[in-house]
């Protein structure tokens, strides 16, 4: 599903990282580990196409994806990669229903509504259904973006720190819930991290 050779990538004036190479199957997961600074995001903006690799391969699904042009990148992104983003965004003036719907717009993909209220749900946001996203605590952001990631059914999940602003009882739930997810529609699914709560839940893990 997932497969990169040989990244490299360096900012201006920065050293060159060099990044191990990764192999992951439909339905595996891999945790990545490491320290503010050594280049977690980096890797995830790379797998993902908003870097481009001075360096090296990606394979998604079979499909050389870093040699994709920009257009086709966003295209295939929209419809096989699901991405959960460090800081969590939202759209103001739309409720979390919305952003779930506005999700599936751009994918190409038609959502039932009660497959929408269900996730919501299994993320505790049952409450909130229809509440603004600019209300919301920064905990219940990021499980919406988490459900705008999983709305779609990805084939690739990617993950930047998903649980950084939540507490123990959602940390968990949302572990299980993206590797439930990945077991269901056979996705991959790779967490980049420095939460050590992660550690004792993922046997598949790389240190940066």
């Amino acid at each position: 599903m997932l497969s990169t050779k040989g990244l490299e990538f360096s900012y201006t004036n920065g050293d060159a990282m060099v990044f191990p190479d990764i192999h992951l199957e439909s339905k595996s997961n891999l945790l990545v580990l490491g320290p503010s600074g050594c280049g977690k995001t980096t890797l995830l903006h790379l797998i993902c196409g908003f870097l481009n690799p001075q360096k090296g391969s990606i394979h998604i699904n079979n499909e050389n994806f870093g040699a994709l042009s920009v257009s086709k990148k966003d295209a295939f992104r929209g419809k096989h990669i699901g991405v959960v983003f460090q800081q969590a965004k939202h759209f103001s003036g739309m409720n979390c229903l919305e952003h779930l719907e506005y999700a599936s717009y751009f994918s190409g993909r038609k959502n039932k509504s009660d497959e929408n209220r269900q996730l919501l749900n299994q993320l505790g946001l049952e409450a909130s259904l229809k509440q603004q996203a600019s209300s919301l605590s920064q905990g219940q952001l990021q499980r919406l973006n988490i459900a705008m990631a999983l709305i779609n059914k990805p084939l690739l999940i990617l993950a930047d720190e998903p649980t950084a602003a939540l507490d123990d009882t959602n940390c968990e739930r949302v572990i299980e819930l993206l590797k439930e997810q990945a077991q269901a529609t056979e996705a991959a699914l790779l967490i980049i991290t420095h939460d050590q709560r992660l550690k004792s839940q993922f046997q598949n893990q790389l240190s940066l």
